[in-house]
């Protein structure tokens, strides 16, 4: 025992030493990492608080797996919660990958039976195993930290294994090499030095910078741009491994054309060596493969290659024909941009403005999804979408919901030089019943607007000014179920229509509303000089209830007042003394006209009628390209 006695008090004094020597041999990254913690204590904290700090810094220097492990994720761990598990024996890598969930009870039971006052009897230091609980009885996991604790669980599992052996006195998943001198910092330039001086990078650095050695190697190799533009894209492992001739980092990752993984390396006295993965893209370019999902790519690469030999070798073709060819460069500038962007960075890409413009052409007529699918399949080619949305924003002022844009109209006629005559169609269509907030007029979305004496919505209805207004729209409001849309159709051929306004409804609008809006549309433009020749919309009954008071009264007796010559006034009923005409869709009106007449039945028309029979008539004597019609068509489905 006195020999035990001798030996431990012999140790105890070696350690002394060691302490209070600045010289000592403790490692650079401990050294690093203690004066780091101890630099961040205020210098204004008081005496409990920094011994507290110094306590945790100690209990970090001598736990280094937990360091390991945020500094392997790149993420913070609550320290009750590391204190936790390492005080219920979770303090290696081989118990904590075995954690259940059962545990979490047996840590929380552990906890308020009062099993940990009794090891931790101190006050101030239990604080640190509580986290937020104010006691040991009322402590319990949050979901959040459950949640965080499996992340880490699943990680060790997924990236420490036995061969992965441990460097220094503790199992070590991602060990890093000793940190560089003060002159080196900043100095990204990797060369190769002695083990005692290799310089240090975190993992972040260490896959960028193979990702630049492989984008310059496939520049200087002359790979196709979507091999260049591919590396952003590529996934990397990186870890420590233990090898006869020291600790070496080993970056590994899967091929994005075969899926086969392959892998380089870094020892501590040597730069990254990347010839495996070199060798391997090199084989899929002597057989010509192609990247998945880049197959549309072959158009642009193509016309950059043609364009040289354009210039070059079909010199003599074009001063044959009179220079009628054009340069592929400028049929192809997407290609182009494709080969100049694929140098830059996502931020720092450029278009050309004819390129723009076809991008919002092609948002416009082809959807979002199709333009989100070609803009990802050829990198480089297209604006983003966000891009193609601001310029959309730019162009045109904002539609406002129940706002009628009649200036904004005449302006469209007369910049297009279009006649100041418009028919107006509306209709509405089904939308998902939701609230939505619009930041560019901080109003709610999705209530519908009341109307006012003129069967017109009321704008800016539901302003967010507070979250009692807020609460009050949800509560009360009239969730819209339909959008509703009304579209002024310029009397010109191929001219576009214009959206005179939108809004959301619930349907619950009647025949007296929509005929008030007519004739309020119909004045508004009439003060601007644009004249309104016909309302128009499908079969809804409160706008075909509408029409025909419009047209008949609503006694519908008024066949002393018609439009046209007496002759016609046994065909149309219509009243004379209105300013406007109103008419079912033409597209409603003739499906209608289409629909096969019953043999049993007749249509009155005027003071005939029509039959099947006619029809029959008109396909046997009149020849089949003055009417279309086959006996096909009378046939019953």
């Amino acid at each position: 025992m006195g020999d035990q006695d001798e030996e431990c008090e012999e140790m105890n004094n070696s350690e002394k030493v060691v302490e209070g020597n600045q010289d000592n041999e403790q490692s650079d990254k401990d050294k690093e990492h203690s004066a780091h913690k101890l630099d961040s204590i205020p210098k204004d904290k008081n005496v409990d608080e920094t011994s507290k700090d110094i306590a945790m810094t100690k209990f970090y220097d001598d736990n280094k797996m937990w360091v390991e492990i945020m500094e392997a994720m790149r993420t913070m761990i609550d320290d009750h919660i590391i204190r936790l598990l390492h005080m219920c024996g979770f303090k290696t890598y081989a118990a904590l990958k075995q954690f259940e969930e059962e545990d979490f009870k047996e840590i929380e039971t552990f906890v308020r039976s009062g099993s940990l006052e009794e090891r931790v009897p101190d006050a101030q230091e239990l604080k640190l195993y509580l986290g937020s609980a104010t006691s040991a009885k009322s402590f319990a996991f949050f979901s959040g930290e459950k949640k965080l604790v499996r992340q880490v669980v699943e990680y060790v599992n997924k990236n420490h294994t036995e061969k992965d052996k441990p460097l220094g006195k503790s199992v070590t998943m991602h060990p890093l090499f000793k940190k560089n001198s003060a002159n080196d910092a900043g100095n990204p330039k990797r060369r190769k030095t002695s083990e005692d001086n290799v310089l240090s990078y975190d993992f972040p650095e260490e896959e960028t910078y193979i990702k630049k050695l492989l984008k310059d190697y496939f520049k200087k190799q002359k790979f196709t741009p979507d091999y260049i533009t591919s590396v952003s894209r590529v996934t990397m492992t990186i870890k420590t491994v233990e090898k006869n001739e020291g600790p070496v980092l080993i970056a590994q990752t899967k091929c994005l054309i075969c899926s086969e993984n392959i892998s380089g390396y870094r020892s501590a006295s040597s730069s990254w060596t990347l010839s495996n993965i070199y060798r391997h893209f090199m084989k899929h370019k002597e057989k010509k493969d192609h990247l998945p999902g880049t197959v549309l790519q072959s158009f642009f690469q193509a016309g950059n290659e043609k364009s040289v030999a354009a210039g070059t070798e079909t010199r003599s073709s074009e001063e044959e024909h009179g220079g009628d060819l054009i340069e592929m460069e400028e049929s192809n500038k997407s290609g182009t941009a494709q080969k100049k962007n694929s140098e830059r960075k996502n931020h720092g890409q450029r278009y050309e403005e004819d390129l723009k413009l076809f991008a919002v052409y092609l948002f416009v007529v082809g959807g979002r999804i199709i333009y989100e699918f070609l803009q990802v399949n050829l990198p480089g080619s297209l604006p983003s979408i966000s891009q193609v949305e601001l310029m959309l924003k730019n162009a045109s002022q904002p539609v406002i919901e129940g706002v009628f844009r009649f200036q904004e109209l005449v302006d469209f006629l007369k910049k297009n030089n279009l006649p100041l005559e418009v028919a107006i169609s509306e209709d509405g269509t089904r939308i998902p019943e939701k609230f939505c907030y619009d930041s560019t007029t901080n109003q709610i979305i999705g209530p519908v607007l009341a109307l006012n004496d003129d069967g017109i919505p009321i704008p800016s209805s539901h302003p967010a000014t507070s979250a009692a207004m807020i609460a009050s729209h949800l509560r009360n409001g009239r969730v819209a179920s339909n959008g509703y849309a009304i579209m002024a159709q310029p009397l010109q051929k191929g001219a576009p229509s214009f959206c005179l306004t939108l809004s959301g409804t619930d349907n619950k609008f009647s025949a007296v509303h929509i005929s008030k809006r007519w004739n309020f549309i119909h004045k508004e433009l009439g003060k601007l000089g644009v004249e309104v020749i016909n309302f128009a919309s499908d079969g809804d009954p409160q706008l075909l209830k509408a029409m025909h008071a419009h047209l008949f009264g609503q006694s519908g007796d008024q066949s002393d007042e018609f439009y046209f010559e007496e002759k016609w006034k046994d065909w149309f009923f219509a009243s004379s003394s209105r300013n406007f005409n109103v008419m079912q869709d033409p597209i409603h009106t003739i499906n209608k006209f289409r629909a096969r007449l019953n043999p049993s039945t007749v249509l009155p028309l005027g003071k005939y009628v029509a039959s099947q029979t006619h029809l029959k008539i008109l396909i046997k004597n009149i020849p089949q390209e003055e009417h279309g019609l086959t006996d096909h068509d009378l046939e019953k489905d």
